[in-house]
């Protein structure tokens, strides 16, 4: 979508003859129009999995149990074929959850040890 956007800006800075640093910032307009819009909600997704780590180990066990299903959506909302506020759907907010709480119950009650202490 970015590729798209640099494209048209291109082709009509070239129709017009216009290189400035104005005409450059169609470029900025597309992209955010885009899917700048979710860029808020990804920082604020990749503040929670930075200050909490089980988030992660949460959604890679989800995506392992689920398989490709889960796997493509998880897949959409990150090449923004779908929003940041697709988690918050109904049928996907449900699995994470469970999966979360699932997640949890392992490492801190069963002593299942997480992603990041695994050895290789």
């Amino acid at each position: 979508m970015g590729g798209k956007a640099a494209a048209q800006t291109m082709m009509d800075m070239r129709r017009t003859g216009d290189f400035s640093k104005q005409s450059c910032r169609q470029y900025e307009r597309r992209w955010f129009k885009a899917f700048g819009h979710d860029f808020f909600l990804s920082q604020k997704m990749a503040e929670a999995v930075y200050a909490c780590p089980l988030l992660l180990d949460a959604m890679a066990s989800e995506m392992q149990r689920k398989g490709d299903s889960m796997m493509s959506k998880w897949a959409e909302i990150m090449t923004c074929m779908q929003p940041k506020t697709y988690f918050f759907r109904p049928d996907i907010a449900t699995q994470l959850g469970i999966a979360i709480v699932r997640e949890f119950l392992e490492q801190k009650m069963w002593g299942k040890p997480d992603c990041y202490r695994l050895k290789a």
